[in-house]
C-alpha cells in the first residue's frame, strides 16, 4: 500500500519526528530529507538522518530524496519476505516445476496415440504447460528425450518429437534444434524422417542452412531434406 503525503502534511510529519518523545535514540537511524530546512532550526546530520519510523517504512535513493511513504501492514510485509528467500529454495522450486511437468507429460504420452492430422491430447497439454513457463518445460521435454533415446521402444520418442513440432521455432532454442539433429542419427528410420520433418513443420528459414550443412546416406532422406530446404526457401517465415 502507497501513502501519498501533501507537502505540508509531509513538513508538519517530519517536524513531529524529531520533536516527539515516541522515538528513542536506537530508532533513529536515516531520514534524507528533499527540501532545505531554515538556518533557525538547529537540526544536526545525525538527527536528520532518520530512515525507520514505528508504522512506517520510508522509500528513499541515493538522490537524498523521499519519493513516497509506504504503510506496512502484515500483508505488505509477507510479500516482503520472498526478496529474502536464498537462491537454493528458487532452485528448489524449478526443479520440483520441471519434475511436476516430466511426469505429466510422461505419462501423457505414453497413454497418447498421435495421429497426422489431429491434435493430441498431450500437444494440448504441453502448449498449456508451455505459455506457463517455457524453459522449464524444454528442460523436461530434454529429460525425456536423453532417457528414451536408446530405448527400442520409440513411442515416448516419436511422442517428443510431436510435441516439438507444435512449438515455435524461436521458443525452443537452442535444445530444440539439438534434439531434432541427434534423431537425424537414429537406427530407427521413422525417427529420422521425423526429424527432418520437425523442420519443414517449424517453417522458419533459419532451419535452410542447417538442413544444408546436413547429408543423408539413404537417398529417401537426402531427398527429403532437399524438399524441405525449397519449402522453406519459397513458404518459410
Amino acid at each position: 500500500m502507497i501513502c501519498t503525503v501533501p507537502y505540508e502534511e509531509k513538513r508538519l510529519f517530519q517536524n513531529r519526528l524529531v520533536t516527539d518523545d515516541f522515538l528513542e535514540d536506537d530508532q533513529i537511524l536515516s531520514l534524507w530529507e528533499d527540501y532545505a530546512w531554515n538556518e533557525s532550526e538547529d537540526m544536526t546530520v545525525e538527527r536528520r538522518n532518520c530512515q525507520k519510523i514505528p508504522g512506517f517504512m520510508i522509500k528513499n535513493t541515493m538522490e537524498d530524496k523521499i519519493d513516497s511513504l509506504s504503510l506496512s501492514d502484515d500483508e505488505d510485509s509477507s510479500d516482503g519476505q520472498s526478496s529474502d528467500l536464498p537462491l537454493s529454495y528458487f532452485r528448489e522450486e524449478r526443479e520440483a516445476f520441471i519434475s511436476n511437468c516430466k511426469m505429466q507429460l510422461l505419462n501423457s504420452i505414453i497413454s497418447d496415440e498421435f495421429i497426422d492430422g489431429e491434435v493430441s491430447r498431450t500437444e494440448k497439454l504441453v502448449k498449456e504447460l508451455f505459455w506457463q513457463n517455457k524453459e522449464e518445460v524444454i528442460s523436461a521435454l530434454m529429460d525425456i528425450y536423453l532417457e528414451y533415446f536408446s530405448k527400442q521402444d520409440t513411442h515416448v520418442l516419436k511422442g517428443i518429437l510431436e510435441l516439438l513440432s507444435v512449438l515455435p521455432y524461436d521458443d525452443v532454442k537452442p535444445s530444440g534444434q539439438i534434439m531434432a539433429l541427434g534423431v537425424m542419427r537414429h537406427w530407427n528410420k521413422y525417427v529420422v524422417k521425423k526429424g527432418i520433418q520437425l523442420y519443414e513443420r517449424w517453417n522458419s528459414k533459419e532451419g535452410i542452412e542447417i538442413i544444408k550443412a546436413l547429408h543423408f546416406e539413404e537417398t529417401r532422406f537426402q531427398k527429403y531434406a532437399e524438399q524441405v530446404i525449397e519449402y522453406l526457401e519459397r513458404d518459410g517465415t
